[in-house]
């Protein structure tokens, strides 16, 4: 089967080792079920051309290094959004490669609604991969995402068209689905001892705010993280988390981690490295 993976996540956070791997593992693992697997990009064009060009040559060659160099393409598009195939503004494939690509797939996976019209339309069927649960759903209360323009909707959320979850269905049936692991990407090593710390690798400020039916969300990690601060102190394990705290950061996280019982943090002032994906905190 040929399966297209629809992104606008990946190019622009050259630095998300951890996010890139997350896409990583369709890539991969489609590719060892046989499928026949591409993937197409969204960049919407910043105000710097250097830095555009910076993200399209580390997102080719990445992809490059993990084999799909030739199937791989970048389409970068306008403020206004209007995401359309033109020469100039396409990386990594010729217009009638990609136009061939397009017409004879079985399928687009279209993660977060990256693709949307009238590129979206070009394909002959279109299912939505919502890995956000409720932030998309929210968000489409007042925006048009083109949600109903798919023909099939999947998301991570478990519980998702539930009677006792709240998230908005959206007039379309979701299907939930478990992320899927690509498990020769991950090496298997000697068992830890039991000292060992429980480690994670974050970016910390980030996040939006989002309101349904009077009640405020907000997807930071900062926000979720620090509701669990003093987690090391009431257990006998060690937790050490690498966060991506700006060094310009003035809210004090950086101090309250650090001296938080438990060796909750180490700050990230070098480039971090996970197989081929290189991860530096702070670029700009």
């Amino acid at each position: 089967m040929r399966v297209i993976l629809g992104s606008g996540a990946l190019a622009k956070y050259p630095q998300g080792g951890g996010h890139w791997s997350v896409y990583l593992q369709y890539l991969l693992g489609l590719r060892a079920l046989g499928h026949d697997v591409f993937l197409l990009e969204l960049l919407k064009r910043s105000s710097r051309l250097e830095l555009d060009r910076r993200r399209i040559r580390i997102f080719l060659g990445r992809l490059r290094r993990w084999g799909f160099g030739d199937r791989s393409a970048l389409l970068l598009f306008d403020g206004e959004g209007i995401q359309t195939i033109r020469g100039d503004r396409l990386y990594g494939m010729t217009v009638g490669r990609l136009r061939e690509v397009i017409q004879t797939a079985d399928v687009l996976w279209n993660f977060h609604h990256s693709i949307r019209r009238p590129l979206l339309n070009e394909f002959k069927w279109k299912a939505l991969l919502d890995l956000d649960p409720g932030i998309l759903q929210i968000s489409a209360l007042t925006w048009d995402l083109d949600i109903k323009e798919h023909d099939l909707f999947f998301s991570v959320g478990s519980n998702i068209g539930e009677e006792t979850c709240e998230i908005p269905r959206l007039g379309v049936q979701w299907r939930p689905f478990l992320p899927p692991v690509h498990l020769p990407m991950w090496e298997a090593v000697t068992p830890a001892p039991n000292a060992a710390a429980i480690t994670s690798v974050v970016h910390w400020n980030w996040g939006d705010e989002f309101y349904l039916d009077g009640q405020r969300f907000n997807d930071s990690k900062r926000d979720a993280y620090l509701r669990f601060i003093d987690l090391p102190s009431r257990c006998s394990a060690s937790f050490v988390l690498a966060a991506s705290i700006h060094p310009e950061d003035v809210t004090g996280d950086r101090e309250l981690l650090s001296s938080t019982d438990g060796n909750w943090f180490i700050p990230l002032s070098a480039p971090l490295r996970s197989r081929s994906i290189s991860v530096s905190f702070g670029i700009r």
